[in-house]
């Protein structure tokens, strides 16, 4: 065993909201190069919002690991209902950017059993009006965040894992094709953003595919840059928020990098930076989501897994630290 599934939970929550936050702060400066990807308006409209609130991206996670905690599983109604009334409006208006934020801490709840997980995100499937590309999108990260929280996650092969998990023929199998190959040829950023985003178009215009380009390919970008320095989480995340949908991109790097390398491939600085920036900032601090507050969500969803999670001694708890060893050893 590497690092604790414990701390393994405590990366992979804390990872998209720090990861958001950071993409959040960095992606505004981003390199001109980065430009081409918000071409159209909704592409521009929607980063707009991000920079409105910059809280948003790691509060979903929050919200939804809240839920999942709350009703002891997923229970679709509550889950929803907990989302919408954090946005205050239609789920399918934020479409684009924060349905596979929202699964992450489903991802982490059931992770050890593939086919459980499936079933999972497609009754999440649901509540995005059955969006095949957003299931699939959805399903993906999931599905790579199991296989890191079960320490399967081999960088090299990761990409034809998940395409055989996903069982369905998409621009994402594509695009994720294509990645597998830019990291084998291991071109830098912008060459593969450049590649992405050309073979993106192409297939809209033989597909006449609706979504943007920015959204075809923000996640194979996020599994680039994961896959480029997959021990490396503050590189990962950094490399993320060069592209201009970088607090998205960078949640996602995040919570998969979180959930490969544990709470402690993130870095202690930026953790702090993320409290103090909370605090001074109104806005943020109703969002409550300190790191103490997170990694106590992170321990209630971990303790529900295992199956010990009672809510009306869980407090006291969470002060404590487990002991985790093989089964007859403790």
């Amino acid at each position: 065993m590497k690092y604790s599934l414990l701390s393994q939970f405590k990366g992979a929550l804390l990872g998209a909201v720090v990861g958001g936050f950071i993409g959040q702060e960095l992606s505004i400066a981003a390199g001109s190069f980065t430009e081409s990807l918000s071409n159209s308006n909704s592409d521009r409209n929607s980063f707009q919002d991000l920079e409105k609130n910059p809280s948003r991206i790691g509060e979903i996670a929050l919200i939804s690991a809240r839920s999942l905690i709350k009703c002891e599983g997923l229970e679709l109604e509550d889950w929803q209902e907990s989302l919408k009334q954090w946005q205050n409006t239609q789920l399918v208006q934020y479409l684009n950017w924060e349905t596979g934020i929202a699964s992450i801490p489903v991802a982490m709840l059931y992770h050890e059993d593939e086919v459980k997980l499936r079933e999972k995100f497609n009754q999440i499937a649901e509540v995005w009006q059955g969006n095949l590309d957003v299931k699939l999108n959805n399903l993906a990260i999931g599905y790579t965040i199991a296989l890191g929280l079960q320490e399967k996650l081999d960088p090299g092969i990761a990409i034809p894992k998940t395409i055989f998990y996903l069982k369905e023929e998409s621009p994402l199998v594509e695009l994720l094709t294509e990645v597998q190959s830019l990291l084998e040829k291991q071109v830098d950023l912008k060459t593969a953003i450049v590649r992405l985003s050309k073979k993106a178009n192409e297939m809209k215009e033989l597909s006449k595919e609706a979504s943007t380009t920015a959204w075809l390919i923000s996640l194979p970008l996020a599994f680039y840059c994961f896959l480029s320095t997959p021990e490396n989480w503050q590189l990962a995340v950094l490399r993320a928020a060069r592209i201009r949908q970088g607090p998205q991109i960078c949640a996602i790097v995040g919570a998969i990098s979180g959930a490969y390398n544990s709470m402690v491939g993130i870095p202690v600085e930026w953790r702090r930076i993320v409290d103090a920036r909370i605090e001074k900032t109104s806005t943020m601090a109703k969002v409550a989501a300190r790191e103490a507050e997170i990694i106590e969500l992170a321990k209630s969803l971990w303790a529900l897994w295992c199956g010990v999670y009672n809510p009306e001694t869980m407090e006291n708890q969470l002060n404590l630290v487990p002991a985790v060893a093989a089964s007859n050893v403790i």
